[in-house]
């Protein structure tokens, strides 16, 4: 079973996202902001985190680049709601193995999961 890390201010956005990925086989648990994500992932050993783009206390992209940094065997998907290029291209120069926008569906994101 694969541990997800979702991390994302909406609280109501990740539980429902965690009963999803949960019913669908998944060990979810829940990081409220950037910081929190980053303690997570050195507690609790996450094969893939899920991580907004936009957090309350640091960006998604310096979270994504401190994870990488001491943890780079997780897997990270930086989720936005925000289209761009040009953010899409930083982010995985920066070490994202994928890029996705909200609103998430369920099938398509168990999709992806099973292949990173």
């Amino acid at each position: 079973m694969k541990k997800i890390l979702i991390i994302d201010d909406e609280s109501e956005y990740v539980n429902d996202l965690a009963r999803g990925l949960t019913m669908l086989g998944y060990e979810p648990f829940k990081a409220e902001d950037g910081e929190g994500g980053l303690a997570a992932i050195g507690k609790e050993k996450p094969d893939i985190a899920l991580c907004d783009y936009i957090l309350p206390d640091i960006d998604g992209d310096i979270v994504l680049k401190r994870a990488k940094d001491s943890h780079p065997d997780v897997k990270f998907v930086m989720v936005t709601a925000y289209y761009d290029e040009k953010v899409k291209e930083r982010l995985k120069r920066l070490g994202a193995d994928e890029v996705i926008y909200k609103p998430l569906d369920l099938k398509a994101l168990d999709e992806l999961l099973k292949d990173l």
